[in-house]
């Protein structure tokens, strides 16, 4: 009579983490600064300091993303459509908890990315763009006529855009997107992303934001 054998739990404890070992070695990406396996595009830095739009309005695009989504996310919209944009900049958080092991500061300074404080989770969504528009009219006013806020999903087509914005004036105060009503309160939904002219971005950090009435945007 053929006895069966009991498996040692030792042994199974020991397969399982050998698996997440490959798991970790083979399929997770390379976050090294000299690899290539971003994906389908590598990371593209552009200095925008010495770019130059001699015609057209120009367009700042103020992408929200977080930074698990660096690497999977971002790095791609700055190498496809970012780079259409006359100014790009990602608005993110500055808790990174345990992403911060596989981001290295190499790769952070490859992006053009403002980090807040306090603007963790969709709960503080509101807030992510409320600094952002206010850090962006004291820091970025003199550098856009228009300004279109995005999220790191958002694809845009952006010559399309720049076509539709030459028949617009900067100077008036307009906000372009798709408008949407929950519970009473109209909005411009943030997934497809909406248009500020400078005017517009003025008005809403100057007088909205700067007073003590809410503002919905």
């Amino acid at each position: 009579m053929q006895m069966s054998r009991r498996v040692n739990p030792s042994h199974l404890l020991n397969i399982l983490l050998l698996l997440l070992l490959l798991f970790l070695l083979f399929l997770l990406p390379n976050h090294s600064k000299d690899a290539e396996d971003y994906g389908l595009f590598p990371p593209v830095y552009t200095d925008y300091a010495t770019q130059t739009n001699t015609t057209g309005h120009r367009l700042l695009c103020m992408v929200l993303t977080t930074p698990a989504n660096y690497l999977t996310k971002a790095v791609h919209m700055q190498a496809t459509w970012g780079r259409r944009c006359d100014t790009l900049l990602f608005i993110s958080s500055s808790e990174r908890g345990l992403v911060s092991w596989f981001i290295t500061p190499d790769i952070v300074s490859d992006l053009p990315v403002l980090e807040l404080a306090g603007v963790l989770g969709r709960e503080h969504l509101w807030d992510k763009v409320k600094l952002g528009l206010s850090t962006i009219w004291r820091d970025y006013s003199s550098q856009f006529d228009f300004m279109i806020k995005a999220d790191d999903d958002t694809f845009l087509i952006v010559d399309n855009l720049k076509h539709l914005l030459s028949q617009l004036s900067q100077s008036d105060p307009l906000i372009l997107g798709h408008h949407q009503e929950d519970r009473g309160v109209a909005y411009l939904s943030g997934g497809p992303g909406y248009v500020l002219s400078h005017a517009a971005v003025r008005e809403i950090v100057e007088v909205d934001l700067g007073g003590d009435l809410p503002c919905h945007l």
